[in-house]
């Protein structure tokens, strides 16, 4: 889990921060001279705490996470402190987010995601640290502004586990993409500008309407008399 801390700070020093776990404190200092990271017994926090209060460290009036790493897994080696949690922080923004549970296999999901995401025009490299920073997350899994597929691939997940979905913006769907790929392709088109974006990741996905649609010609075609059988149902539907 990651940790909040208590942050002092120093108009000139820097900051310093504490996050207690059970007998032992752990505390970040962050100067001019980077990032410095220790481990000390409860006993001596009070101590710690009082040396810094005379060196002129004022305490800020909520406790924030540390950032060691930008939003998509990329090194920072300054470090920082965040109000939301990391998980939830990527450059450019976010469009939704669902929890990590204790039995998710986040190796074999992110095989599988990758592969999925594969087939669209996803660039290769945001691809690979997007995987990379899901596959080590430990409360969150967000989606990146940069592609309509990543939101897609995994409310597609969230849904069909019956996991929480939150988005960021409102007016979010509240079936996954494969059975409402047009409220998907509205809801998304608001945040993804480019023209045809985000149908284009539907269609890569295999989650069109029209595939929904053939889909749902053979479903009911199989529960019907034979009269033509369901390639005739489907011609009548497709676009």
């Amino acid at each position: 889990m990651t940790m909040l801390y208590d942050v002092y700070r120093h108009p000139q020093k820097g900051d310093w921060a504490f996050s207690v776990s059970g007998q032992s404190v752990d505390t970040v200092e962050i100067g001019t001279s980077g990032v410095r990271k220790t481990k000390v017994s409860a006993h001596l926090l009070a101590a710690e705490i009082s040396k810094r209060t005379r060196m002129g460290y004022v305490k800020l009036a909520r406790p924030l996470y540390f950032m060691d790493r930008l939003g998509d897994g990329v090194t920072n080696p300054q470090g920082h402190f965040v109000v939301r949690h990391p998980e939830l922080l990527r450059s450019g923004g976010i469009v939704l987010f669902t929890t990590v549970s204790m039995g998710d296999d986040l190796e074999a999901l992110t095989t599988e995601w990758e592969e999925s995401m594969s087939k669209t025009d996803i660039e290769p490299l945001a691809l690979s640290r997007w995987i990379d920073s899901i596959k080590t997350a430990k409360e969150y899994i967000s989606t990146p502004k940069s592609h309509p597929a990543f939101t897609l691939v995994v409310a597609q997940w969230a849904f069909e586990v019956g996991r929480l979905v939150v988005g960021e913006y409102e007016g979010m769907p509240s079936d996954k993409p494969s059975s409402a790929p047009l409220d998907w392709e509205a809801w998304l088109g608001t945040i993804f500008q480019e023209k045809n974006a985000v149908r284009d990741s539907l269609e890569d996905l295999g989650w069109s309407a029209q595939a929904l649609l053939v889909k749902s010609a053979i479903a009911e075609q199989e529960t019907k008399p034979n009269d033509g059988g369901w390639f005739a149902s489907a011609r009548s539907v497709a676009f």
